[in-house]
């Protein structure tokens, strides 16, 4: 007998903080760039955001997401039962049972040129990582 395993997965393009500047985006209409340039404002909806596609996916796999950032959307995923993986450009991965050791300050982040990685979460009550590898 075989045995089916349905996946939901998505992925997103968190846009890093780090490199949404009013100079890189100038033809953002009005209503957008308030938000996008306001980081409390753009940091409530991206958790909006992910809580709904927490909701309907399994599994997400999310780019851009800035190292100083990265602890403020694990708390928001964390609360929806997820666990993670987020691997910083050039750096050492993060797993979730590691979570006490997240984040970069975000004065430091502003120090580096390239301040993102990418995140997988995954919904624990469905899925356990037994061994991961981070392709760069």
């Amino acid at each position: 007998e075989q045995c089916r395993v349905e996946i939901n997965i998505t992925t997103f393009n968190v846009l890093a903080e780090s490199y949404l500047k009013p100079m890189s985006h100038r033809n953002l209409p009005d209503s957008y760039a308030n938000v996008a340039f306001d980081p409390k404002k753009r940091r409530k909806l991206l958790c909006s955001t992910l809580t709904k596609l927490g909701e309907l996916f399994d599994i997400l796999c999310l780019q851009e997401v800035d190292n100083f950032l990265q602890p403020i959307i694990v708390k928001c995923m964390e609360k929806l039962g997820f666990g993670f993986i987020y691997a910083p450009r050039g750096g050492i991965p993060i797993f979730s049972v590691d979570s006490k050791h997240l984040g970069i300050n975000e004065d430091d982040a502003a120090t580096n040129c390239r301040s993102d990685g990418c995140a997988t979460f995954y919904k624990l009550d469905k899925w356990d990582c037994k061994a991961y590898e981070v392709l760069q």
